[in-house]
């Protein structure tokens, strides 16, 4: 619980500014296609580039990208509902959060984790989204085979679908040192766009 404290706080205080990029020069067209259809905002924060999808049996994802100097990976996937998907979701409000230790557990080789919800206020606020949800978790897995931690974060859109962030990374107390000094934020790059009144 300590550690979720720590990394919630870190991403809290760095300024809200951003690299303004094409996303037509920065993201494949397969999760272009992902982001249109359940309009998302994406923008790639500064000191990352693309790097290659690893192929594992315990998560899959639409991309990745791997800062220049720092050990640390961030992961995207995105889960757009059809209409089967949104007519269970409305039946079953609670799935979000089964999926989502499902997931934990996929990066834990099966062992659960706390995981903290945002505020409702927050949350739609801030990522204009639902729902969501944080947890830290120490790897155990395929998928993050060269790392140590992954803050796993998702939001949820209701009728729309699900994004899935994972920040891979080795050292939470180095990483917190070295994000200080950057004025690009890390844990806004995904956002449901605001709906049109």
């Amino acid at each position: 619980m300590q550690k979720l404290l720590i990394i919630l706080i870190l991403f809290a205080i760095i300024p809200n500014v951003y690299a303004q990029k094409e996303e037509s020069e920065i993201i494949p067209e397969s999760f272009t296609e992902k982001i249109e259809h359940c309009n998302i905002n994406f923008i790639q924060p500064e000191g990352f580039e693309e790097t290659e999808i690893i192929e594992n049996p315990d998560q899959s994802y639409d991309f990745a990208i791997k800062h220049k100097e720092l050990k640390v990976e961030i992961r995207y996937f995105i889960r757009a509902y059809d209409e089967t998907e949104i007519e269970f979701n409305r039946t079953a409000p609670n799935i979000k959060g089964a999926m989502f230790m499902a997931t934990i557990m996929n990066m834990t080789h099966g062992k659960s984790s706390e995981f903290e919800e945002f505020p409702p206020d927050a949350v739609k606020k801030e990522f204009g989204a639902d729902w969501g949800a944080t947890s830290i978790v120490e790897l155990d897995c395929e998928f993050g085979k060269g790392y140590k931690y992954c803050t796993l974060t998702t939001i949820h859109k209701n009728d729309i679908g699900d994004v899935y962030v994972f920040y891979l990374y080795d050292e939470i107390e180095a990483l917190y040192k070295k994000m200080n000094d950057l004025s690009n934020n890390w844990f806004y790059t995904v956002t449901f766009k605001k709906e049109q009144k």
